[in-house]
Protein backbone atom coordinates (compact mmCIF):
# COMPACT_ATOMS: atom_id res chain seq x y z
CA UNK A 1 0.00 0.00 0.00
CA UNK A 2 2.71 2.49 0.76
CA UNK A 3 4.20 1.65 -2.24
CA UNK A 4 0.98 2.14 -4.30
CA UNK A 5 1.26 5.63 -2.64
CA UNK A 6 4.80 6.37 -3.02
CA UNK A 7 4.46 5.97 -7.07
CA UNK A 8 1.30 8.28 -6.94
CA UNK A 9 2.68 11.12 -4.83
CA UNK A 10 5.96 11.57 -7.01
CA UNK A 11 4.45 12.12 -9.24
CA UNK A 12 3.96 15.95 -8.07
CA UNK A 13 6.75 18.59 -7.01
CA UNK A 14 6.19 19.87 -3.89
CA UNK A 15 8.01 20.75 -1.04
CA UNK A 16 7.50 20.08 3.34
CA UNK A 17 8.56 22.76 5.22
CA UNK A 18 7.91 22.93 9.34
CA UNK A 19 5.92 25.67 10.13
CA UNK A 20 6.35 26.23 14.09
CA UNK A 21 3.73 25.56 16.61
CA UNK A 22 2.71 29.04 17.26
CA UNK A 23 1.79 29.85 13.96
CA UNK A 24 -0.30 27.39 13.58
CA UNK A 25 -2.97 27.60 16.62
CA UNK A 26 -6.23 26.22 14.85
CA UNK A 27 -4.15 23.26 14.13
CA UNK A 28 -2.91 22.44 17.21
CA UNK A 29 -6.13 23.19 18.68
CA UNK A 30 -7.85 20.66 16.68
CA UNK A 31 -4.96 18.03 17.25
CA UNK A 32 -5.51 18.23 20.60
CA UNK A 33 -7.23 15.21 22.87
CA UNK A 34 -9.84 16.29 25.18
CA UNK A 35 -9.55 15.97 28.75
CA UNK A 36 -12.29 13.34 29.78
CA UNK A 37 -11.46 14.00 33.54
CA UNK A 38 -13.45 16.81 35.13
CA UNK A 39 -13.26 17.08 39.17
CA UNK A 40 -11.71 13.64 39.21
CA UNK A 41 -15.19 12.00 37.52
CA UNK A 42 -15.25 11.64 33.75
CA UNK A 43 -16.90 13.80 31.44
CA UNK A 44 -17.57 11.63 28.53
CA UNK A 45 -21.34 11.98 28.71
CA UNK A 46 -21.14 15.63 26.93
CA UNK A 47 -18.98 14.45 24.42
CA UNK A 48 -20.55 11.24 23.47
CA UNK A 49 -23.34 12.50 22.88
CA UNK A 50 -23.10 14.59 20.02
CA UNK A 51 -21.27 11.32 18.44
CA UNK A 52 -23.49 8.43 19.23
CA UNK A 53 -27.47 8.24 18.49
CA UNK A 54 -28.36 5.56 20.90
CA UNK A 55 -26.09 6.45 23.76
CA UNK A 56 -29.38 6.84 26.38
CA UNK A 57 -30.27 3.20 25.61
CA UNK A 58 -27.09 1.87 27.49
CA UNK A 59 -28.62 2.89 30.75
CA UNK A 60 -31.80 0.46 30.70
CA UNK A 61 -28.86 -2.37 29.09
CA UNK A 62 -26.72 -2.78 32.00
CA UNK A 63 -28.87 -4.27 34.44
CA UNK A 64 -29.86 -7.39 32.52
CA UNK A 65 -26.25 -7.41 31.13
CA UNK A 66 -23.73 -10.62 31.70
CA UNK A 67 -20.83 -8.55 32.61
CA UNK A 68 -21.80 -5.75 33.45
CA UNK A 69 -25.42 -6.51 35.58
CA UNK A 70 -23.90 -7.65 38.90
CA UNK A 71 -21.26 -4.51 38.97
CA UNK A 72 -24.29 -2.12 37.81
CA UNK A 73 -26.61 -3.52 40.53
CA UNK A 74 -23.62 -3.09 42.96
CA UNK A 75 -22.63 0.37 41.87
CA UNK A 76 -26.30 1.49 42.17
CA UNK A 77 -26.20 0.48 45.97
CA UNK A 78 -22.97 2.53 46.46
CA UNK A 79 -20.61 -0.19 47.24
CA UNK A 80 -17.11 -0.30 46.13
CA UNK A 81 -16.77 -2.58 42.91
CA UNK A 82 -12.68 -2.55 41.49
CA UNK A 83 -12.58 0.30 39.53
CA UNK A 84 -16.14 0.69 38.32
CA UNK A 85 -18.53 3.29 39.44
CA UNK A 86 -22.19 4.85 38.60
CA UNK A 87 -22.03 8.39 36.95
CA UNK A 88 -24.97 10.05 35.83
CA UNK A 89 -26.60 6.92 34.87
CA UNK A 90 -23.92 5.08 33.02
CA UNK A 91 -21.23 2.44 34.55
CA UNK A 92 -17.84 3.76 33.98
CA UNK A 93 -14.59 1.69 34.41
CA UNK A 94 -11.61 4.18 35.78
CA UNK A 95 -12.80 7.02 32.91
CA UNK A 96 -14.27 4.04 30.74
CA UNK A 97 -17.55 4.28 29.44
CA UNK A 98 -18.75 0.69 29.77
CA UNK A 99 -20.43 -0.84 26.75
CA UNK A 100 -22.68 -3.30 27.29
CA UNK A 101 -23.62 -6.44 24.62
CA UNK A 102 -25.14 -4.99 22.19
CA UNK A 103 -24.80 -4.03 18.38
CA UNK A 104 -23.23 -0.73 19.30
CA UNK A 105 -19.95 -3.04 20.67
CA UNK A 106 -19.50 -3.58 16.28
CA UNK A 107 -20.87 0.02 15.56
CA UNK A 108 -18.13 1.82 17.57
CA UNK A 109 -15.42 -1.22 16.16
CA UNK A 110 -16.83 -0.17 12.65
CA UNK A 111 -16.57 3.47 12.85
CA UNK A 112 -12.69 3.28 14.64
CA UNK A 113 -11.58 1.06 12.23
CA UNK A 114 -13.12 1.42 8.65
CA UNK A 115 -15.11 4.69 9.42
CA UNK A 116 -14.23 8.28 7.15
CA UNK A 117 -11.35 9.25 9.23
CA UNK A 118 -9.90 5.85 10.15
CA UNK A 119 -8.32 4.96 6.73
CA UNK A 120 -8.61 0.50 8.22
CA UNK A 121 -5.29 0.83 10.23
CA UNK A 122 -4.96 -2.30 11.48
CA UNK A 123 -5.98 -4.16 15.09
CA UNK A 124 -3.71 -2.61 17.05
CA UNK A 125 -4.65 0.91 15.97
CA UNK A 126 -8.01 0.09 16.53
CA UNK A 127 -7.63 -1.29 19.97
CA UNK A 128 -5.98 2.19 21.10
CA UNK A 129 -8.48 3.79 19.63
CA UNK A 130 -10.90 2.54 21.79
CA UNK A 131 -9.72 2.12 25.02
CA UNK A 132 -9.40 5.65 24.98
CA UNK A 133 -12.89 6.01 25.99
CA UNK A 134 -14.56 2.85 26.20
CA UNK A 135 -14.60 -0.99 27.74
CA UNK A 136 -16.40 -4.21 27.29
CA UNK A 137 -15.28 -7.81 28.11
CA UNK A 138 -13.58 -9.58 24.75
CA UNK A 139 -12.96 -6.44 22.99
CA UNK A 140 -9.74 -7.14 21.67
CA UNK A 141 -10.98 -10.50 20.63
CA UNK A 142 -13.95 -8.43 19.22
CA UNK A 143 -11.97 -6.36 17.41
CA UNK A 144 -9.48 -9.21 15.77
CA UNK A 145 -12.68 -11.11 14.66
CA UNK A 146 -14.00 -7.52 13.01
CA UNK A 147 -10.51 -7.36 11.73
CA UNK A 148 -10.30 -10.40 10.10
CA UNK A 149 -13.86 -10.67 8.56
CA UNK A 150 -13.57 -6.87 6.75
CA UNK A 151 -13.21 -7.41 3.27
CA UNK A 152 -11.37 -4.24 2.53
CA UNK A 153 -8.41 -5.08 4.97
CA UNK A 154 -8.01 -8.66 3.27
CA UNK A 155 -7.79 -7.20 0.09
CA UNK A 156 -5.60 -4.84 0.75
CA UNK A 157 -2.96 -7.42 2.45
CA UNK A 158 -0.63 -8.83 0.38
CA UNK A 159 -1.40 -13.04 -0.74
CA UNK A 160 2.20 -13.81 -0.94
CA UNK A 161 4.07 -14.81 1.81
CA UNK A 162 8.31 -15.22 2.16
CA UNK A 163 7.80 -18.81 3.31
CA UNK A 164 10.74 -21.41 3.00
CA UNK A 165 15.16 -21.09 3.24
CA UNK A 166 16.16 -18.45 1.63
CA UNK A 167 18.29 -20.16 -1.08
CA UNK A 168 21.69 -17.95 -1.38
CA UNK A 169 22.32 -16.00 -4.86
CA UNK A 170 24.70 -17.61 -7.44
CA UNK A 171 28.87 -16.92 -7.15
CA UNK A 172 28.79 -14.74 -10.62
CA UNK A 173 31.56 -15.92 -12.85
CA UNK A 174 34.50 -13.52 -13.34
CA UNK A 175 34.43 -12.12 -17.21
CA UNK A 176 37.55 -11.87 -18.89
CA UNK A 177 39.63 -13.98 -16.51
CA UNK A 178 40.12 -18.01 -17.30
Amino acid sequence: MHARWFLYLERFTFVIKHKAGKTKKVANTLSQKPNFLTNGKPDLIHTLATELISLESLRDQYEGDKDFGEIWEKCLRGLHVGDYHAHQGYLFKRSWLCIPHSSLQELLIQELHAGRLAAHRGHDHTIELLLERFFWARMHQDIDSFVRQWGTCQRAKGQAQNTGLYVPLPIPKTFGRT
